[in-house]
């Protein structure tokens, strides 16, 4: 290169990969005996977990598929919590840290604080009864791919069943996981149910038996956060727009109203490369998206369904997406 201070750059991006593929893969087993722990934990919890080991069968084979062939293991903390009165209080265990998170500076809990304020969503994943958590981060890959890292959360659970701590697994999603038919796993079997319900289908039906179709056309990182109620209405536009013959746009933002999930249904014929584009195009000017991938599948052979996963630096304006929805649409 002729410019000295992107040679520099260049080389400290190289140094920066270097390290953390280093820490990831003499980390792994590591990382992979935490995850079997976590498993035992929520094992020995089943008699005490609501949906009892049924559930915890659900869980543990869940995580198997992660730790097996689902998830490359980057990063790893754990997390010691208690309730004081109504008040939680979070404590980092830094011995814990493995991979890319083993430098726990940039922690808020590393230094305990007894005055410290919980975030909101820990607070209300604290208080669910769900025991695993999927997320997409906000930080990029240096190993394996490029784009945002995925978070998998899963609670800490004595053997009465009662939350103790959390951990927090940091990775990518292979391959053969987002290709996977969802419904494969149990977990997501029980979650289609609720939301074949929540669309009140009638068992047989051929909508009923669209919309079956339609939950497995869907990405494992969109389901596996998603809330029952959030998955029926992306659920209900594929089926809409399989009915109808239209192009239908759902979107679903995450919890804290920054990174969203944006879905686009057309007949197959009508789909192109250029058309993606376009949305990105849309995405970047009208929600400023500062980052933003990619997810196509197909239903049979009348729908092309493009699925775009991004983040945004600020908080979404209250009518933003409806406005993105109306203009892909049209």
């Amino acid at each position: 290169l002729d410019d000295p201070h992107r040679s520099e750059q260049l080389a400290a991006e190289l140094e920066r990969a270097l390290a953390d593929v280093r820490r990831v893969v003499g980390d792994h087993a590591p990382m992979l005996e935490r995850l079997h722990e976590h498993v035992g934990r929520i094992e020995r919890a089943a008699p005490h977990l609501p949906g009892g080991f049924e559930r915890a069968r659900g869980l543990a084979e869940m995580l198997g598929f992660l730790g097996s062939e689902g998830f490359l293991f980057m990063g790893y903390r754990r997390y010691a919590v208690r309730r004081e009165g109504d008040a939680w209080r979070v404590a980092l265990e830094p011995a814990s840290a493995l991979g890319i998170l083993r430098d726990v500076d940039d922690s808020r809990f590393d230094e305990p604080d007894p005055q410290a304020q919980v975030p909101p969503l820990v607070l209300a994943r604290l208080e669910d009864e769900r025991v695993f958590f999927f997320d997409k981060t906000r930080s990029d890959s240096n190993v394996h791919r490029r784009g945002r890292l995925d978070s998998v959360s899963v609670k800490l659970l004595d053997e009465n069943a009662q939350v103790i701590g959390f951990a927090r697994f940091v990775g990518l999603l292979t391959h053969r996981a987002m290709r996977m038919r969802p419904s494969s796993l149990a977990v997501l079997t029980t979650r289609r149910a609720r939301v074949m319900e929540a669309l009140g289908t009638e068992p047989g039906s051929h909508t009923h038996k669209l919309a079956l179709e339609a939950y497995d056309c869907l990405p494992l990182e969109f389901l596996l956060p998603a809330q029952p109620l959030e998955a029926a209405k992306v659920v209900a536009g594929i089926v809409a727009a399989a009915e109808l013959g239209q192009t239908r746009v759902m979107s679903v933002c995450d919890a804290e109203n920054r990174s969203l999930f944006v879905s686009v249904v057309l007949p197959r014929l009508c789909y192109e490369e250029r058309f993606r584009d376009e949305i990105d195009r849309l995405l970047e000017t009208r929600l400023r998206a500062s980052h933003i991938d990619h997810r196509s599948s197909f239903l049979d052979e009348d729908l092309a369904l493009v699925h775009f996963f991004c983040a945004c630096d600020d908080e979404l304006e209250p009518n933003a997406l409806a406005t993105l929805e109306a203009e892909v649409r049209g």
